[in-house]
């Protein structure tokens, strides 16, 4: 069992009682642990972001004042954690939003959880150019292609 797998065993009954508390509003939206190696230092280097995804292909959303997605922008293989499974990947920048959008289309949950944690209007198209450049003019977007 790898070091991140163990936190998220360790963490569960945490997770549960969150879930089962009034703070569940505050941490409805799912997150995704990263880990890489720093290309400068070597060093081990962990964070956690926000995704939407499917099995093979996951997009991170990172606040551009969140200094760690340029490293992964670089182009960096990853071990990630989602919902308690690790996985390893490749991270890269994301230069075309179309793949993304469809990605957003196939998700209706997670497109409703997005608008809701980025503000973006109920009744709003996010494939709306106007919404769409407002929601990645605020966030940075990391593509991670899953390998296993």
């Amino acid at each position: 069992m790898s070091f991140l797998e163990q936190i998220s065993k360790m963490l569960k009954p945490v997770q549960q009682a969150i879930k089962n508390s009034p703070l569940r509003d505050l941490f409805q939206f799912d997150s995704v642990l990263v880990s890489y190696m720093e290309p400068q230092t070597g060093a081990p280097k962990t964070c956690a972001a926000d995704y939407i995804g499917d099995e093979m292909l996951l997009y991170l959303i990172f606040n551009p004042g969140d200094q760690r997605w340029k490293n992964l922008a670089k182009g960096l293989p990853v071990n990630i954690l989602v919902n308690g499974v690790s996985k390893t990947g490749w991270a890269e920048d994301v230069t075309g939003y179309e793949e993304f959008l469809q990605v957003l289309l196939k998700n209706p949950a997670r497109l409703a959880q997005i608008k809701r944690r980025y503000d973006i209007a109920e009744d709003s198209q996010i494939t709306e150019v106007k919404s769409l450049k407002e929601f990645l003019n605020d966030n940075k977007l990391i593509r991670i292609k899953i390998s296993r």
